[in-house]
This record gives structure tokens, C-alpha cells and sequence, in this order.
């Protein structure tokens, strides 16, 4: 099979030759109403049916008509349906070469149709007059059979049945065309950085012109016209997108994250990043708007929580590459605060009651600033209409990530705990974050504490207990037992045992508690007896 498929609207080789035999039956008469159903039934089923197909049903539709008519008299209708016909089977079979510059009588006379036909196309579009209903009918009978020599015969002498199942469709797609397609979007979206000069497809160096250009041809063909060097830069993009998504649609979304995130990507390459960032602990703004057109393409294909999760254990593998991992830890904190942006924004557009979906993106811009003068700048915006993905809100799921150790969590641990909803409470996530300080620098913090601890601090750990119950709504009850003041028995999930009033401290020698003193003067007794 292919790199590409098409979508047909026979269900099989042999529906349509039923269909074909209708047509052009050389045994019988020709069937043409019910052709003329079939054709109806695919157009239903695809509304752009092939040149060939299309203009079959607009001629066979006319004649059906023509031949089925109850008044004869008045033939005004019928010779404007004609003409019609006509002027969309020549526009629609000489489209290809007259967009070359040729004429469309030299194009008849190289495709073996008659030059009167032309004729009557111009008379059709150019003149008051329509041509005879004789003439016209003529013209209809050669122009069918005309598509019987050129289209359908054609297409019957290669015309195969190929059934093929889920996963086979999710191959069809090359290794190397997704790596192309990869290539394509980190391009244009270092083309269209904000400090770039580059407006136009003349304004882009001709190096990468070129190879830019060959990409796009050998992913989508014609499909793409790229002859027009004035075409803004984001016109390309927004042609380009629906494209790619039909092609992404086709795509096992696993392998295409592995290419996202493999050696050779730009995301995650430490020369990249050396070369165009200097900051220490997080990402330059420039650096950043480099890869913006590339994660709001991820965005808007809903590729961006697969690449963020997969970007996730690349933060785990510090042992093997330290700097890589590192940068993967930056990166997903950056995309992190983009997406905390968007939480904020539909939030606010939730409490007001303002519909977000038919605006533009400027127009969402600057609600966002208008609604959020004070906010951290953030030189990521990805898709303010998408909801945050459900990965990084549930707090069940996000677990697996905050408890794995991972000396990069400190990086963006904070970010995370951000977008779990409901929201977790300061001191729980201050706590979690420590926790992770901890965990990824050891040597920090002292194994031993110089404090002596008090009742005070057991009054502490049991708000910290509370705050706990709250976060998993429990009762604070089930986990710290009332006891009374004079209750002296140690229970079997409590380390705590509250001492009684009644016994005299001050009596009992050092290292004894006085309930051992109590003991040993029993067994003392005990003796004695």
C-alpha cells in the first residue's frame, strides 16, 4: 500500500462496476436512471467526489431530466441545465492544464475533445444567446463518451478492492514523512519568532527555502501551492494544519512521540539550548517563542499532554544524561505555567459567564491580560479554548510523578501542584515540594536535629494532621483518638502515651519512669512474701 489512501464512496470494486455497467453496457441499453441514483448515493456519502465522477453526474442529471420531461414546449430550463453541465465538465477536466497558461482549444485538441465543445462553453458563459437543444445534446453524448475512454475505463482496467484494519491505517504514514512533518513545524516555528524578519516565503533564506519547500512537497504533493512567494508566513501555517492533522490522523500517535522526543529533536537539544539561552535556572523568553508555533501545532492535535508526560521520564533518566534530562525538566515546567495560564484564564471566563469559543486569538489575548494585569509573565501562550488535560489535575494520577525519585523534580514539582484540582492546600504543597528539596538534595539537610521537642510541637503535628484529613476528607477523629487526662494505656497505632497526673516526679530516680518504679516495688513485695 502506498504512503496515502483515499477515502472512496463505493463501498467495493463491485459496486462500482454496477455502477459502470449502467453507464456503458455494451450487451443491453444503458441503465442511466439508476446510475443516476448510484451517483446521488456517492455524492451523499462524499460531497467531493473526482473530477471524473462529478462531471458524469452533472451531465447524466440533465439528460435523465431531458429525457423524462412531461412538457416539451417550453425547453428554456433544460438548455440552461445543458449549458451548465457543459461549462463544469470542460472547467472541471481542463482545470489541471489551463492552470498552466495554455488555452483551453489547445487543451481539446491535445485531450481529443471537438473545438465546438469549447465553443459552446464561451457561448454558455459570454453570450445572451444559449446554444440549440439539438447541439446540446449532441454535446452531452460525446461528452460522456469521452469520460467512458478517458475516466471510467481508466480507472476499471486498475481498480482493486484493498481492506485493510485500524492498525494498518495508523502505519501508513512513513518514518521518514513524520520525521518531515516534525521538521516542517520546528522550521516555520523558528521562522515566525516575534524578532525574526521573516513575513513572507521570499523573506526566508534560500537554503532553507529550499529545503523547507522540498518537505512540503513530499508530504502533501500539489496540494500546497507554493508558487506564491508573497504568501505571509501564518497563511502557510493555517494550510498547513489542516493537512497535517488529516495526515496525524493516520499516524501511530506513539511513534510520533518518540520521534518528538528523540536525539535529534530540537526541543531537547543541549547545543540548541546553549546556544540561544543563558538563564540558569529556567528557559530564556527568546529561546522559548522559537518552539511556540511547534507546541500550539501539538495543541491544537491534542499532542501536547502525550509529548509533556513522555518529556516527564526523560527528567528520570539524570543517571545516563544529566544535561538532557535537566533541560526536559525546564521544558515541562515552562509548558506547565502555559497551561496554568490557560486554568486561570477559563476559570475567570467561567465565573463571568463569557463564551470563549467564538473569539479570536487576539481577542482571547487580551482578555487574559485584561483579566490578569499582575500575572507572572509567561512567554508561552499555547490554546486558551483548551481545558488543562485531565493528566496533570487529578491528583491520583499525578502521584506516580511526585513520588518517583527524581533529583529534576524540584524543577517543576510546584508547577504541577498548581493544577491539581480541587486545589490542594499551601501548607500541603509547600510540604510536598520540601519533600522532593529533600529527596533530590540529601546532603542539604541535617540527619540530625539539635532541637528538643515539646508538647508544642505535638500540637503542631496534630494541625498538620488535620490539614491532612481535610486534603483526603477525612475525619480528624479517626485518626487522633480523645483520651482523658488520667488515661495512661498506650495504644496500638499511637508512638504518643500521655502520663498521669497522680504519679511523683520529682520521687523517681533518674531512668526510671514512675510506673516502673511502681512495677519493681511489686515485685520487690513479691519477694519478700
Amino acid at each position: 500500500m502506498t504512503d496515502y489512501y483515499r477515502i472512496v464512496p463505493w463501498f467495493s470494486t463491485k459496486e462500482w462496476l454496477k455502477v459502470y455497467n449502467s453507464l456503458y453496457c455494451t450487451t443491453s441499453d444503458n441503465d442511466y436512471p439508476n446510475a443516476l441514483k448510484w451517483l446521488l448515493i456517492w455524492k451523499a456519502r462524499c460531497p467531493s467526489l473526482p473530477s471524473g465522477i462529478e462531471s458524469t453526474l452533472s451531465l447524466l442529471d440533465v439528460y435523465v431530466q431531458d429525457t423524462n420531461a412531461v412538457d416539451k414546449t417550453d425547453d428554456q430550463l433544460i438548455r440552461l441545465a445543458y449549458s451548465s453541465a457543459i461549462m463544469r465538465f470542460v472547467n472541471h477536466m481542463f482545470d489541471s492544464d489551463a492552470a498552466k497558461g495554455k488555452s483551453l482549444y489547445r487543451i481539446a485538441e491535445t485531450r481529443g475533445v471537438p473545438d465546438w465543445i469549447v465553443d459552446l462553453r464561451h457561448e454558455t458563459a459570454h453570450s445572451n444567446n444559449l446554444p440549440s437543444l439539438e447541439l446540446l445534446r449532441e454535446a452531452t453524448s460525446i461528452c460522456l463518451q469521452w469520460l467512458h475512454d478517458n475516466y471510467w475505463l481508466l480507472h476499471k482496467e486498475i481498480l482493486k478492492d484493498y481492506v485493510v484494519n485500524k492498525n494498518e491505517l495508523l502505519t501508513t504514514v512513513s518514518e521518514e514523512n513524520i520525521s518531515s512533518l516534525i521538521s516542517v513545524w520546528t522550521m516555520l516555528s523558528f521562522l515566525l519568532h516575534t524578532n525574526s524578519e521573516v513575513k513572507s516565503l521570499a523573506n526566508i533564506p534560500l537554503d532553507l527555502q529550499k529545503s523547507l519547500f522540498n518537505d512540503i512537497q513530499d508530504l502533501f504533493g500539489s496540494a500546497i501551492n507554493l508558487s506564491n512567494l508573497k504568501m505571509p508566513v501564518r497563511t502557510l501555517i493555517s494550510q498547513l494544519d489542516t493537512f497535517s492533522g488529516k495526515m496525524i490522523n493516520n499516524i501511530n500517535k506513539d511513534h510520533l512521540i518518540r520521534l518528538l522526543v528523540d536525539e535529534e529533536s530540537l526541543v531537547l537539544s543541549t547545543k540548541v539550548y546553549k546556544a540561544m539561552s543563558t538563564k540558569k535556572k529556567g528557559l530564556d523568553a527568546v529561546y522559548v517563542k522559537c518552539f511556540e508555533v511547534f507546541l500550539q501545532f501539538l495543541t491544537s492535535h491534542d499532542l501536547l499532554e502525550e509529548f509533556t508526560l513522555e518529556v516527564i521520564r526523560i527528567t528520570e533518566r539524570f543517571k545516563t544524561n544529566r544535561a538532557q534530562s535537566k533541560l526536559a525538566a525546564k521544558w515541562v515546567s515552562q509548558i506547565l505555567k502555559a497551561l496554568r495560564n490557560t486554568q486561570m484564564f477559563l476559570e475567570q471566563a467561567a465565573k463571568k459567564n463569557v463564551d470563549v469559543q467564538n473569539k479570536t486569538k487576539k481577542e482571547l489575548l487580551s482578555l487574559f491580560h485584561h483579566w490578569f494585569p499582575n500575572a507572572k509573565s509567561c512567554p508561552l501562550f499555547l490554546d486558551l479554548k483548551k481545558p488543562v488535560p485531565l493528566s496533570f489535575t487529578d491528583i491520583n494520577i499525578i502521584q506516580p510523578i511526585i513520588t518517583n525519585y527524581n533529583p529534576n523534580l524540584t524543577l517543576f514539582i510546584s508547577d504541577l501542584l498548581h493544577l491539581v484540582r480541587p486545589k490542594l492546600p499551601n501548607p500541603i504543597k509547600n510540604r510536598i515540594s520540601k519533600l522532593a528539596l529533600l529527596i533530590a538534595s540529601p546532603q542539604g539537610f541535617n540527619a540530625k536535629s539539635e532541637k528538643i521537642y515539646t508538647p508544642e510541637d505535638f500540637n503542631v503535628q496534630l494541625e498538620d494532621m488535620k490539614l491532612d484529613n481535610i486534603a483526603s476528607n477525612k475525619s480528624v477523629d479517626a485518626i487522633i483518638p480523645h483520651t482523658s487526662d488520667h488515661e495512661v494505656e498506650c495504644k496500638e497505632y499511637s508512638i504518643w502515651k500521655k502520663a498521669s497526673r497522680n504519679h511523683e516526679w520529682s520521687s523517681c530516680p533518674i531512668g526510671l519512669l514512675p510506673w516502673q518504679m511502681e512495677e519493681n516495688m511489686s515485685n520487690d513485695m513479691d519477694i519478700d512474701q
